[in-house]
This record gives C-alpha cells, sequence and structure tokens, in this order.
C-alpha cells in the first residue's frame, strides 16, 4: 500500500479526534458559552468570589471549598459543558465521516484485491459476529425503528472496518499511523494547562482542581485513549531514541485526567513491555504482572486523587452489569436489540437516558451474550494471528471493561486497524516481511 494512505489514515484520526471535543473544550476553558462559563463561576464560589492565580491566567474561588465532604450538585454547574449545541453536530459528525470514509477505502482495495477470499478465510469469528448484528439491524428496522437500528450499526462500525481492511492493512501504514497517535499526545498535552487554569469541574481531586479532558468530553475518556494510543505505538510504531517522551506524555495526561483505568492500563502494559525484555519464565512475567496490577489497584485513590474510585467502579459499572444480568434468560442470551442503551441513541435520539458505561454492557445490552462471545474472541483471535501487538490489545481488553470502546473515537479506530493486520493471516506477503 503507498505510504500516502498511512498519513491520510493518521491525520484523519487526529483532526477527527479534535474536532470532535473542540466544542466541549472550548466550553470548558470560556472560550465560547461566555455567560454560561461566568454564571459557573458565580454560583461555584459564591459570595466568596473568584480570585485570579499564576499571574491572571488561571481562576480558583477565593475561599476553596473543602475536598472532604465535598457533594456533587444536581444537575452539575458544568452541565451546560456536556449539552451539544446545533453548531457542534458538523465537528462531531467528523468521526462518523473518518470511519465511513475508511469503510469505503477497504471496499475499494478488498474489491481489487485478488486474494481477498484468502484473507476472509482467517476471519470467521468476526465475519460471524458482523453477520449476527446485520440480523438484528434488520429485527430492529422491521420492529419500525430505523434511526435506532443505525445507531446500532455505528456502534459496531469497527467490526466493518476491521473486516474491509484486511486487504489494505500494512505494517508501514500501522507504523504511519502510529506516527500520528505521538502526535495526538502531544496536541493533547499543548491543551491540558490552559484547561488546568481556567477550565470548570463539578469535583476537584487532591491534586487538581480539576479532572482534565482535553477535546475527549471527559476526563476518563482523555485516560482511556491516552494509554491505548500509547499502546498503539508501542505495537506498532517504529523504533526511536524519542520513545520515552510518549511515555513521559501519557503519565501527565492520565494524571491529569485523574483517570483510575488510564492508571491502572498504564501500569499493566508498562510492565508488560519490560518483562518481555527479562530473561525469566513466562510463569515469572505473568506473576509479576499481576502483582505490579495489584499494587496499581491498591494506590489507586492515591494515584487519582479520588478517595471514591473504586466505589464508582463497583456501584457504576458492576452494578449495570448485574441489572442486566437479572434480565429474562432469552434476552440476556440474544440481547435487547440494536443500538439500545448506546451513548449516540442518548445523545441523537433522546432514548435510554441511561446509556451503558464499559464495552460489556452496551455489547450485552444490544445482542446479548452471544455477541459478547464472539466480540471478545474476535479481539483473541487477533491477538493470536499477531503477538506482536500484545501491548494494544491487552491495553483494549482492559479500557474495554471501563469503557465502551465501541464508541470511543479514535480508539474504535484503532481497534479495526489492529484487528484487520491480526485477521490478515499468516501466509500474508506483507505480514511475511514484517
Amino acid at each position: 500500500m503507498p505510504r500516502w494512505l498511512g498519513h491520510l489514515v493518521g491525520a484523519g484520526l487526529l483532526a477527527a479526534t479534535l474536532l470532535n471535543g473542540l466544542g466541549a473544550y472550548a466550553k470548558r476553558v470560556g472560550a465560547i458559552e461566555r455567560q454560561a462559563y461566568e454564571h459557573y463561576w458565580v454560583l461555584r464560589c459564591g459570595v466568596g468570589g473568584v480570585s485570579e492565580r499564576w499571574f491572571g491566567l488561571g481562576r480558583r474561588c477565593a475561599v476553596p471549598e473543602p475536598l472532604e465532604g465535598y457533594t456533587m450538585r444536581q444537575p452539575p454547574l458544568a452541565a451546560y459543558v456536556f449539552a451539544v449545541q446545533g453548531y457542534e453536530w458538523p465537528t462531531k459528525a467528523a468521526k462518523d465521516a473518518v470511519m465511513l470514509g475508511l469503510a469505503a477505502i477497504g471496499a475499494v482495495v478488498t474489491l481489487r484485491d485478488p486474494s481477498r477470499r484468502l484473507h476472509f478465510c482467517h476471519a470467521a469469528l468476526p465475519a460471524l459476529l458482523a453477520a449476527y448484528v446485520l440480523l438484528w439491524a434488520l429485527v430492529t428496522a422491521a420492529r419500525g425503528d430505523v434511526l435506532l437500528a443505525l445507531v446500532g450499526l455505528r456502534s459496531f462500525s469497527f467490526l466493518f472496518v476491521a473486516l474491509l481492511w484486511m486487504s489494505a492493512v500494512s505494517s508501514a501504514c500501522l507504523a504511519t499511523v502510529a506516527s500520528w497517535c505521538v502526535g495526538l499526545l502531544c496536541v493533547q498535552a499543548v491543551l491540558i494547562p490552559w484547561e488546568v487554569l481556567r477550565g470548570v469541574t463539578d469535583r476537584p481531586t487532591l491534586w487538581l482542581s480539576i479532572r482534565t479532558a482535553g477535546t475527549l468530553v471527559n476526563a476518563n475518556t482523555l485516560g482511556i485513549v491516552a494509554v491505548t494510543a500509547m499502546a498503539f505505538v508501542l505495537s506498532y510504531g517504529r523504533p526511536s531514541r524519542w520513545n520515552a517522551i510518549p511515555w513521559a506524555i501519557t503519565v501527565a495526561l492520565v494524571a491529569c485526567a485523574g483517570s483510575g483505568a488510564g492508571w491502572l492500563i498504564l501500569a499493566v502494559v508498562g510492565s508488560a513491555h519490560v518483562a518481555q525484555r527479562v530473561p525469566v519464565s513466562g510463569l515469572t512475567r505473568l506473576l509479576a504482572i499481576v502483582a505490579v496490577a495489584l499494587l496499581c489497584l491498591a494506590a489507586l485513590s492515591f494515584l487519582t486523587g479520588r478517595g471514591d474510585v473504586l466505589h464508582s467502579v463497583a456501584v457504576g459499572r458492576l452494578g449495570i452489569l448485574e441489572r442486566l444480568l437479572r434480565q429474562d434468560g432469552l434476552t440476556v442470551v440474544v440481547g435487547n436489540g440494536l443500538g439500545v442503551g448506546t451513548n449516540a441513541a442518548t445523545a441523537v435520539l433522546g432514548r435510554f437516558s441511561s446509556p451503558m458505561d464499559s464495552t460489556v454492557t452496551v455489547v450485552l445490552k444490544q445482542v446479548g451474550i452471544v455477541g459478547v462471545i464472539l466480540f471478545y474472541a474476535s479481539l483473541l483471535q487477533s491477538w493470536h494471528g499477531q503477538r506482536k501487538a500484545g501491548a494494544f490489545l491487552l491495553a483494549a481488553l482492559m479500557a474495554s471493561v471501563a469503557a465502551n470502546i465501541l464508541e470511543v473515537f479514535p480508539v474504535n479506530a484503532l481497534v479495526a486497524l489492529s484487528m484487520a493486520a491480526g485477521l490478515r493471516g499468516a501466509r500474508s506477503a506483507d505480514d511475511a516481511r514484517a
């Protein structure tokens, strides 16, 4: 494949990620929606008012509220940041345009590839999942809910991109995309200081007055994107003397985001990366990685500055999963229907006010245990087909428990490209050269 294709994909991922959350970032720092921004500070600081800091570049309440005993306001004072205005929809549609563009490029290359049948021979599991998703889409549309079916197909767009890109993906292309991932990390790092100084928040942490989100809208999403992008660089990037820089940027982004999932994934992926270079048995490596993960889990409240971080996991994600498993047996096995519980159904259609916040729950809600098994089996098959991508796929698997990576851009696009490389097959000439 031509080198420019990797640059086209990488530039598209970077641009769409910035555009998707540009409105939320601008509102958070007061660049737009100025009246709502000033009103936030009036409500937040009360009679004490606002004081300037850092040579007038930053803001804080003259009488800071204590971290202990801090209660979340309902509705949140910063709710205006997440309310999508009409002018934001074109920028938010950029990520969907990129996914459609990837699918179109993959379709063209696949049709021109005489060995496409060979590649598809290695893709039985994802092809079966795709067929199952399409069947549910037809059922949902037959019920008269065409828009919900389209929203559901959107959440599985990574799967169709992966199948179509088996003929288009190459080691050189992935390495180029990895370099653009480093660029994405750098851009987010440049934006973070302004957000720390002037950004609005509803819950401070022990270390910072705000959990930063950059252009990823949510703080936890920034942590997830940072560690998965870094893992993609580890798996597919070209060796360089500057590899320490992306590591340092990723640590800074995860720390500023106060992301518990980000810290845990970073610890596990980092320890696994180091363990590969130590001449010990596989069992010893595994035990060392588990030990690091447990230590990180024990220190998570300190690392994030959030005393309730473990409680939020137990009550939030595990609680939702428990409720889903209490449904009737057939619904648990086959699902509720495509699009149900997705973020897009909530944001665009105004349906399902409580979207799922992990990949396990959003897949289970839509296509049941059958879909969950096929989804994770497809990821594991891709991992088996390309052991060198272990860092990224490990990060993606862990992130899927803590976030809905099906709808987190650009993680879903990176998963699609990685899965395509793994499904390409051992007899592919390009993989043989790699």
